[in-house]
C-alpha cells in the first residue's frame, strides 16, 4: 500500500497552488526513481518505485486533476496505469494465492477514472464495460482481493448482468455483520434487474441471520463461554432494527407472490408464511442503517465523497421504499382475502338456493348466472362489507398509508436527483451522433 492515507490529512489543509506543486514533487520524484530503476535491484525497491507512481496519481486524483482533465486524456491515462500494473504483476510472483497483488490500486484507479468518463458521457457502456474488463483482467491475476470484487459487483449491477454478481458474492464468502454492512450493493439491484431467483437465495441467506444467531446461543452454553451470549443477545437485537433485514425481508416476501402464487388463496397463504407480525410503520423508525458506504477506496476529491448527510438522505429514501413495498405486499393480501370470503359466500348462497328451489345441482353456468347480476349492486358491497369488514378497513388504511409513502418518495430529493439524471441520459441519447 501506498502513504496516500497518511499524506491526505495534510493535503487538505493545502491551498490549490501548493496542491499542485506537491503532486508535480511526487510525479517528479517517482519518475526518477522508475527510470533510474535497473534488473539487478531487489523486488522490494521496485515495489517502492511502483508504489510512488501510484500515489502521484492517487494525489492527482485527490486534488481534482482528474476532474479537470479532458476524456481523451483520461483514457490516456488508464493505459498508462494498466502497463504500470502489468509490468508490476511478475513482483507478486512469491505472493500466497491469498495475497493481494501490490499493483491491485492501478486497475483500481483506472476503473474509477473511466466511470467518470461514463458520468460526463451520460451512461456511455464503452467506458463501463472497459471498466468491468480492466478488473476482471487484475481479478485473474489477484483473485483474493475484495476490492476489486466490490467494484465488479456494483459495475455489474449497473450492466444489469447478475450472475456474475452472484460468482463475486460467492467468492467474498459474506456472512453474518458483513451481510448488512455491504449486502445493499446487491439486495437492491436484484429485484429491480428482474432476478427474481437469485433474490430469493440472497434475500433467504440475509434472513437466515436470525436462525443462525440462535445456533451461535446453544454452542455458547453448550461450550460455557457465557460472555458470548451478551455479545450475541445484542447482535440479535441489533438485528430486528436493520434496516438490510428489513429490506431483505420485504424483497422475500415480494418475490413469492410474485412467482409462487397462482389463485387469491395461494397469496393468502404466501403471505402469511413470509409476513412479520408488525406493520412497517410501527417499527420503521426504530430502523439502523448499518450500511458501509465507503466499504470501497475510493480517492476521489471531497466534494465528490459520499458525506454523512447524503447518507443519511439515502437511509430516509430506502426506509420509504422499503416500508411501500411491504404496504404494497399486506394491501394485495387483505385485497385477496376479501376477495376469496366473497366468492366463498357467493358459491355458498348460489348453492344453497339452487337446493332450495329443487335443483339437483348447480354447474358452472348457474354459479355464474348467481354471481354476475350483483357485482354492481349495493347489497353486494354491504354483504362483502358484513363478510369482511375489518379485511376493507385494514385495506382502506393501507391504501392511504401508500399514498402517503409515494407522495414522500416523490418529493425526496434522492428521487428528484434521479428523476433529473434520467432526463440528461436521455437528451444525450436522442443527441444526434
Amino acid at each position: 500500500p501506498t502513504c496516500f492515507n497518511d499524506v491526505r490529512p495534510y493535503v487538505d489543509i493545502l491551498c490549490d497552488e501548493q496542491r499542485k506543486s506537491l503532486v508535480a514533487g511526487v510525479a517528479e520524484t517517482a519518475r526518477v526513481a522508475t527510470a533510474s530503476s535497473n534488473k539487478q535491484e531487489s523486488n522490494s525497491v521496485k515495489v517502492s518505485a511502483l508504489m510512488r507512481e501510484c500515489l502521484a496519481v492517487q494525489l492527482a486524483r485527490y486534488t481534482g486533476q482528474h476532474t479537470a482533465a479532458s476524456v481523451a486524456a483520461r483514457r490516456q491515462l488508464v493505459k498508462s496505469l494498466m502497463q504500470h500494473h502489468d509490468a508490476g504483476l511478475p513482483l507478486g510472483d512469491d505472493l500466497l494465492p491469498t495475497d493481494v497483488q501490490h499493483v491491485d490500486n492501478f486497475p483500481l484507479l483506472a476503473a474509477h477514472i473511466l466511470m467518470d468518463n461514463d458520468a460526463e458521457l451520460g451512461g456511455s457502456e464503452q467506458d463501463l464495460f472497459h471498466a468491468i474488463v480492466i478488473l476482471e483482467h487484475a481479478l485473474a491475476a489477484s483473485p483474493s482481493s475484495p476490492q476489486l470484487q466490490l467494484f465488479l459487483i456494483k459495475l455489474y449491477c449497473r450492466y444489469g448482468a447478475f450472475d456474475p454478481c452472484a460468482i463475486m458474492f460467492n467468492k467474498l464468502q459474506i456472512k453474518h455483520f458483513l451481510l448488512e454492512t455491504v449486502g445493499y450493493l446487491w439486495s437492491g439491484p436484484v429485484f429491480g434487474l428482474g432476478y427474481f431467483r437469485s433474490g430469493l437465495v440472497v434475500a433467504q441467506m440475509t434472513l437466515g441471520m436470525n436462525t443462525e444467531t440462535a445456533e451461535f446461543l446453544i454452542t455458547a452454553y453448550r461450550s460455557g463461554t457465557f460472555h458470548k451470549v451478551i455479545e450475541i443477545m445484542d447482535f440479535k437485537e441489533s438485528l430486528q432494527k436493520s434496516l438490510q433485514l428489513a429490506t431483505a425481508s420485504a424483497l422475500y416476501q415480494s418475490i413469492e407472490l410474485l412467482t409462487k402464487s397462482h389463485t387469491i388463496e395461494d397469496v393468502v397463504m404466501r403471505y402469511q408464511k413470509t409476513s412479520p407480525m408488525v406493520y412497517p410503520h410501527a417499527v420503521a423508525e426504530q430502523w439502523r442503517d448499518l450500511r458501509d458506504v465507503r466499504a470501497m477506496t475510493s480517492w476521489a476529491p471531497p466534494s465528490a465523497q459520499i458525506s454523512d448527510a447524503q447518507k443519511s438522505s439515502s437511509f430516509q429514501l430506502e426506509s420509504l421504499w422499503v416500508e411501500l413495498r411491504t404496504c404494497l405486499n399486506r394491501s394485495v393480501c387483505c385485497m385477496c382475502s376479501v376477495a376469496a370470503s366473497f366468492v366463498t359466500a357467493t358459491a355458498a348462497a348460489a348453492t344453497n338456493g339452487s337446493a332450495a328451489n329443487g335443483s339437483e345441482g348447480s354447474t358452472g353456468d348457474d354459479l355464474d348466472v348467481a354471481y354476475r347480476p350483483s357485482l354492481g349492486s349495493s347489497e353486494l358491497a354491504c354483504k362483502a362489507r358484513s363478510m369482511d369488514s375489518g379485511g376493507l378497513a385494514e385495506v382502506a388504511t393501507l391504501v392511504e398509508r401508500i399514498e402517503k409513502l409515494c407522495s414522500a418518495a416523490a418529493q425526496h430529493p434522492g428521487t428528484q436527483a434521479l428523476e433529473s439524471a434520467d432526463e440528461r441520459f436521455q437528451a444525450r441519447a436522442n443527441e444526434p451522433p
